[in-house]
Parts: C-alpha cells; structure tokens; sequence
C-alpha cells in the first residue's frame, strides 16, 4: 500500500464515524446535515515535490438544494445544479490568508498524521459549517461572508442578485446584474464575441427578467421558519 493510499484509508477511517461518505464523481466527502443541506470536504493533496508527503489544501461547503433550485428557475434553466454541491457557501481559509490545511508526512506515525487531520476539522472545518446552519446562512453568504468566492469561480457570481433578493436590496440586485452584463459587453466589444460571454449574458438577463417578475407580484418562497423577501 502507497502512503497516499494510507493516507486516504486513514482520512477515511476518521470521516465515515461522522457521517461522511466520500463521493468519486464529486471527490469530496459528503454528509447531510438536514432535509435541505449537505455538508462537504473536499481536498487537493500537493507534495511540494518531496517523498511521502502530502499538503492537504482543504475546502469546506455548505450546499442547499432550495437554493439551487431557484437558481434554476431563475436562469431559466441555464445553470442546473440541482442535486449537486456547487454553493457560494464554501471557504479555503477563514482569515483570508492562510489555507485551511492540515500534513501527512511518511516519517511520522499515521495516528500522529490523523491527529494533524482532527485539529484542522475541529478548529477550522467545523468553524466553516457553523457559519452555515441555516439554509437562509446559505442563500446570503454572498452578503455576509468577508472571504465570500475564494476560489473565484465564475458561475458563484449568479448567487449574488439571488441574495441581494432574498435580503430585499431589490435595486441593489439590478445594480449588480448591470454591472456583470457591462464587463461581459466591454469582453465582447474588445475581443469579439464568444460563447462564454454569451451564455454568461443570456443567464443575467434570465435572472433580471425574472427577479422584476417576482418583485412584480411580490412573491415570497419559505427559508427555514420565514417567508422572504420581504416587501
């Protein structure tokens, strides 16, 4: 057995007790929290170049499944993550600054590893899900959250009208959308157009369409106990 493979047995042994189950086509551990949200680790293991050693740079993410159903609705279908584990609730470090991370070393004994391994998830992993207990946490990350978008992912981006919503800043939604749409039209207008720029504006103008709908006829969805927006 390799020493990744020890490491992953052993990282294994630690989660599966806590409810992780670890998925393949996601290569994240995965554990429901509740009837709406799901709990994940995920980890990319980097070893700097040195023998039976590996920098484990950890992610925790908090995903609801309500949420990215009217994300879906609101793209008109044009951002599907229904089932899955894509979020704005997700976090690499919680100072801004260093990486949640934790070792695992060859010339240490792998109880020692794991103990490096249970100080990260106790101290900081658990400090990420505690930000995130409530799926209303969840659809306002992108308001409250400091360090929100680490990893800048693009599609993260279309949460943020979404909350802006949800926290009934209705103008401030419209604002948001417009200056997206600007960057993507000022993209096109210096390189020429292309499919990302045109998917990506086709998804906001989904999203201002049907947000002016909603306000229109002030329609409100449940999150936890409380109807939201509030108008």
């Amino acid at each position: 057995m390799t020493f990744k493979n020890q490491m992953e047995k052993a990282i294994k042994e630690y989660l599966t007790p806590l409810g992780f189950k670890y998925n393949a086509k996601k290569y994240a551990y995965i554990r429901y929290f509740n009837e709406d949200l799901t709990q994940s680790i995920s980890y990319a293991d980097e070893n700097h170049y040195r023998k039976h050693y590996y920098f484990l740079r950890t992610s925790a993410t908090v995903t609801s499944n309500l949420l990215n159903i009217i994300l879906y609705e609101v793209t008109d279908g044009l951002m599907d993550y229904r089932g899955g584990r894509e979020s704005p609730a997700y976090l690499n470090t919680l100072d801004g600054k260093e990486v949640i991370h934790t070792e695992f070393m060859g010339e240490r004994p792998m109880e020692e590893n794991i103990a490096d391994f249970d100080r990260m998830y106790k101290k900081e992993v658990l400090q990420v899900f505690d930000k995130f207990k409530t799926t209303k946490d969840v659809f306002l990350c992108p308001l409250r959250e400091e360090f929100f978008n680490p990893y800048n992912r693009p599609y993260v981006r279309y949460y943020v009208p979404i909350a802006l919503f949800f926290n009934s800043e209705f103008d401030k939604a419209f604002e948001y959308i417009q200056e997206r749409l600007d960057i993507e039209y000022k993209m096109i207008e210096r390189f020429g157009p292309h499919e990302s720029a045109t998917q990506t504006i086709n998804i906001y103008e989904a999203i201002r369409k049907n947000l002016k709908q909603w306000i229109a006829k002030q329609r409100q969805f449940r999150i936890d106990d409380e109807y939201l927006p509030h108008f």
